[in-house]
């Protein structure tokens, strides 16, 4: 799907809608002159997410797999993101290393502000 308002394409358009412009479906739908109707899912996401749908409810095993397996993606992606706030990588990226910044702040060398916060 084509988001009108960036260009980005994307398999579903209501998330990033949302989370990317800060608006809700019914007003990006009014705002492009899609079809109140119209939906926002790839034919191929919303395929896959009917046949997963369908497998849910049909065979009670499955649903107990499905939801052990949402669960645990779940939590994987809750510790991607603990561990990728913690990084110097990160830090470095978003520009809030603390040795960065106290280096930035004053004649202070990056080095002797990492010997500093390291104490």
């Amino acid at each position: 799907m084509f988001c009108n308002i960036c260009g980005k394409w994307k398999k579903g358009l209501a998330v990033h809608v949302n989370k990317a412009h800060n608006l809700y479906v019914k007003n990006f739908k009014e705002m492009v002159g899609l079809n109140s109707e119209a939906p926002l899912t790839s034919p191929f996401a919303s395929e896959r997410m009917s046949i997963t749908a369908k497998e849910f409810f049909k065979d009670p095993m499955r649903r107990k797999e499905i939801l052990k397996n949402l669960a645990k993606g779940t939590e994987k992606m809750k510790q991607m993101k603990i561990r990728k706030k913690r990084t110097t990588q990160y830090f470095n990226k978003v520009d809030t290393c603390p040795a960065q910044i106290l280096s930035k702040l004053g004649n202070v060398s990056h080095y002797e502000a990492i010997r500093y916060l390291n104490k």
